[in-house]
């Protein structure tokens, strides 16, 4: 199953779930209104954004200060694409004493869990510094509903860390917030448009083989990406399905699938 965007998948759903396809929900909650128009549309109202080119020439500046992708063990010889999907429960009590932790230092949750990957990998690489890449899903309020139109509005950032010997995991998560602030004020130049510029350094096809994304700081309603209705069209078997897809590559099984299917709505 292909790993895909929540929100879209999200929306989608939901339109699914209605009677007919209707724009009438079957609780009885009335029309649900529509955006203004579709993602071309969008597209066609954001216009240049005039920051850009400042950006641009800001990561083409430090495009030689780039750190390397991490050097994970590929293979060529893999006889077929494949993926894999891992998961783990964290307990209330762990989710609140990550929560405690990141107000303690402090810093965002994004930042810790980010910190925390970083230092794993660097422990199973042996790498010190390597580059990272943090999508972002920001969307321009440009007409009434944004944010339910289907369509890519993904932008990935790329991400310098830096793991010593003696780094510790407050200093590695202020340094990982700092990071990320600094790249997200000049995300107005693509991602995709910088690895453009380092490939053409004359070092090869760039790459980004490591994308970070979490969705373990969303709380309350947010955790709930898809309505009990959809839970009872599609039954628990269907949600665990939406779970692998929204959350990552591969399989939503077991007791981890449930429990991410809970989180997507309530199953019938």
């Amino acid at each position: 199953m292909p790993a895909c965007f929540s929100s879209p998948t999200s929306v989608i759903t939901e339109s699914e779930s209605r009677p007919g396809n209707s724009r009438f929900s079957s609780a009885g909650l009335g029309a649900v209104e529509e955006p203004e128009g579709c993602y071309f549309d969008y597209l066609g109202r954001l216009g240049p954004d005039p920051a850009e080119a400042a950006d641009r020439g800001w990561w083409r500046a430090r495009l030689r200060d780039l750190l390397p992708p991490p050097s994970l063990p590929l293979s060529d010889a893999a006889p077929a694409p494949e993926s894999t999907r891992l998961s783990v429960l964290l307990s209330p009590a762990q989710a609140a004493a990550l929560r405690g932790l990141a107000r303690e230092l402090p810093v965002t949750r994004t930042s810790l869990y980010l910190a925390v990957f970083a230092a794993v990998l660097a422990r199973a690489t042996g790498d010190r510094a390597f580059r990272l890449t943090l999508p972002g899903f920001f969307r321009t309020l440009v007409m009434r509903d944004a944010s339910r139109l289907v369509g890519d509005c993904t932008n990935i950032l790329p991400l310098g860390l830096r793991v010593g010997p003696g780094a510790t995991l407050a200093g590695l998560a202020r340094e990982t917030g700092r990071e990320i602030a600094e790249a997200l004020s000049h995300q107005a130049c693509p991602g995709v448009a910088v690895l453009r510029e380092m490939s053409r350094g004359g070092q090869g096809v760039d790459s980004a083989p490591v994308v970070f994304t979490s969705g373990l700081d969303l709380d309350g309603a947010q955790r709930q990406l898809l309505s009990p209705r959809v839970g009872r069209l599609f039954g628990r078997a269907g949600l665990e399905r939406l779970a692998g897809a929204a959350g990552g590559a591969g399989r939503a099984g077991g007791r981890a699938g449930r429990r991410r299917a809970a989180e997507l709505g309530s199953a019938a």
